[in-house]
């Protein structure tokens, strides 16, 4: 990773603190070898667009198969994809409600204490889980 660079994820991981085994010069060179963070941006219009009818169209997608007793790996894949859909949503609108820094960590972490609480509600009572 050094040599070919840290994925943005990972490199916010780093700055926001990690352990190694040993904490040693291996760790500080990761984090000096981490981009710096780059402040999120608000979606295009065409961004919006493209991850809502993505999450719809795989959503209806999924209820077909399961409607029809589909087994296999064409269902979990679509479930992911809602699944991504549904948090970049999440976070454009703990941005956009509560200022455009607002810290939405990385991949759904902490998502009780960044999200809107009624979505939190409702992944919690398993009608929608991230």
């Amino acid at each position: 990773m050094l040599k070919t660079g840290i994925e943005p994820d990972l490199a916010d991981m780093f700055r926001r603190g990690c352990g190694f085994c040993g904490q040693g010069w291996l760790a500080a060179q990761m984090l000096a070898a981490a981009p710096a963070a780059q402040p999120p941006q608000a979606p295009s219009e065409a961004d919006f667009l493209q991850v809502a009818n993505d999450f719809w169209y795989h959503t209806v997608w999924t209820a077909k198969h399961l409607r029809r007793v589909s087994c296999g790996g064409p269902r979990g894949a679509a479930t992911v994809t809602s699944r991504r859909g549904l948090l970049c949503m999440l976070e454009w609108h703990a941005r956009a409600t509560r200022g455009p820094e607002h810290d939405t960590w990385m991949r759904g972490r902490f998502l009780e204490e960044w999200a809107d609480p009624r979505a939190v509600m409702e992944t919690s009572s398993g009608v929608c889980t991230l």
